[in-house]
């Protein structure tokens, strides 16, 4: 038996993570909430609406699918088996929710609309996160948030009190999944030298 005989289960992870995507929205959308309490205006939504949490979730989606391309994952061959696993997932927690109808007809509209938005928030994070010229909290156009806010389509300019917050959101998802991989691997890792040991 080799060191590596202990594999961390992809799918697993992906099936697991996916399952949650409605619950951890609308637990950051909580939270967001209550940092804006007592700010009102036109830019700022209702969080429990079913437009801001359909768009949340594909928001929380991204941040899982950008760090589950990362090279380590993808070297790792872990970023298919992970996506393909979550991306069901996800589907699936979302129709239960009623935030997507379900069918054939929903699923492709649905792709379509995750497709879409991961390309547009990769393009505004790689261009306004990854320059070290630039701060992580950014509220100017096409930074993450303000993206994100555009396709709630309330129309108007987005109120840059609420981009500032998902931006500072999007950082703590970011620097979450990689600490959460980055404990999986420490995890799996371990087990594979017990086993290695075991069987020597």
């Amino acid at each position: 038996m080799s060191k590596d005989a202990v594999q961390i289960p992809w799918s697993e992870v992906g099936t697991e993570s996916g399952r949650r995507i409605v619950s951890t929205s609308d637990d950051l959308s909580q939270k967001m909430q209550d940092a804006l309490a007592g700010v009102s205006g036109p830019g700022i939504p209702d969080f429990s609406n079913r437009r801001w949490k359909y768009e949340f979730c594909i928001l929380n989606i991204f941040w899982m699918w950008y760090v589950a391309n990362s090279l380590k994952l993808t070297d790792a061959g872990a970023t298919k088996p992970l996506l393909d696993s979550y991306h069901a997932a996800c589907y699936e927690a979302m129709v239960r929710a009623g935030l997507v109808e379900g069918g054939k007809h929903s699923l492709r509209a649905w792709q379509d609309d995750v497709e879409s938005r991961l390309a547009a928030y990769k393009a505004a994070y790689e261009q306004d996160h990854t320059r070290p010229d630039v701060p992580m909290r950014v509220t100017g156009r096409d930074s993450v948030g303000w993206v994100f806010v555009r396709y709630l389509a309330y129309g108007g300019e987005p109120d840059r009190r609420l981009v500032l917050l998902v931006n500072e959101f999007g950082g703590l998802a970011f620097q979450g999944l990689a600490e959460m991989f980055r404990s999986l691997e420490g995890q799996y890792h371990r087990a594979a030298r017990s086993w290695w040991k075991f069987w020597q």
